[in-house]
């Protein structure tokens, strides 16, 4: 008698922090996810001109432009349009460098054909200068920029 009693404690007791468990997992998903990914169309041009344009509809961020006119790429005439909200997402044109997802829109970092370019939600920093946010803008990148790759690090086993 005393061990069905017991039994039916346990199974109580592992139902409420199994369902607490499930409440709160999902409560903080949701949270981190609320302001949803940014959405960057990557275009090249005919002669291969790389341009982004970066869309983030809960910070106010939209079509701003990001362009390198004086370098091309060998693509061209593309039109890709990447949400990053997934490690798996990668950048169709030039080198994600940093990608942070935990919580969204989270940070990214570009190698845009020398140019480091990051997007956070604060600011943005394109060769290590933060440039405020504003819509509707276009930057332009020339010149060789600064992007300097970092060596990997060692592992120890």
């Amino acid at each position: 008698m005393k061990s069905e009693g017991l039994a039916r404690h346990i199974l109580f007791a592992a139902t409420i922090t199994l369902a607490l468990y499930a409440a709160g997992f999902t409560w903080i998903e949701h949270i981190n996810h609320r302001h949803g990914p940014w959405e960057i169309e990557f275009r090249t041009d005919a002669e291969g001109h790389l341009s982004l344009t970066v869309n983030q509809a809960s910070l106010g961020i939209s079509n701003l432009t990001v362009s390198v006119p004086d370098q091309t790429v060998a693509q061209s005439n593309l039109s890709a349009t990447v949400r990053f909200d997934s490690v798996t997402n990668t950048a169709p044109v030039g080198e994600l460098v940093y990608f942070d997802t935990r919580t969204l829109p989270g940070v990214l970092t570009f190698n845009l054909l020398g140019h480091e370019v990051e997007f956070m939600p604060r600011t943005m920093t394109v060769d290590k200068e933060a440039v405020a946010w504003a819509s509707n803008t276009n930057i332009v990148l020339t010149g060789p920029g600064k992007y300097v790759p970092k060596p990997p690090k060692k592992r120890r086993y």
